[in-house]
């Protein structure tokens, strides 16, 4: 995964995971890595095993979506399965073009490889 340059300016707490809790942008996963989510596809979700020195990008890519989705939630399970909620992006849409109503969930269980 190729890295990234990203700067955190503050310190902020992310709450461990578990069974019926989420952050929204970002999560601390079982094995102790932090994943953010940049609610688009590209770059897609940013992985620190390192405490948040440095980031790796891992790329989203869901078959069988609608176009036009961004990622709107992200949150790691007690099991370590991440989950995404994604809907449609009314920014993307054209002059007269009606978003597509429906969320959709995807999940990995192997750390963002594949979805479901």
């Amino acid at each position: 995964m190729p890295e990234i340059d990203l700067r955190v300016d503050e310190q902020v707490v992310i709450a461990p995971a578990a069974e019926g809790r989420a952050a929204n942008n970002a999560t601390r996963h079982p094995d102790g890595s932090i994943w953010l989510n940049t609610t688009r596809f590209t770059p897609g979700l940013l992985r620190s095993g390192d405490g948040g020195r440095t980031w790796q990008t891992v790329p989203v890519s869901l078959s069988e979506i609608p176009p036009s989705q961004y990622v709107a939630s992200l949150f790691a399970t007690g099991a370590g399965r991440l989950c995404l909620l994604h809907q449609a992006n009314e920014r993307d849409l054209g002059e007269g073009e009606v978003p597509d109503p429906r969320a959709f969930s995807s999940w990995s269980d192997d750390d963002g490889v594949t979805w479901e």
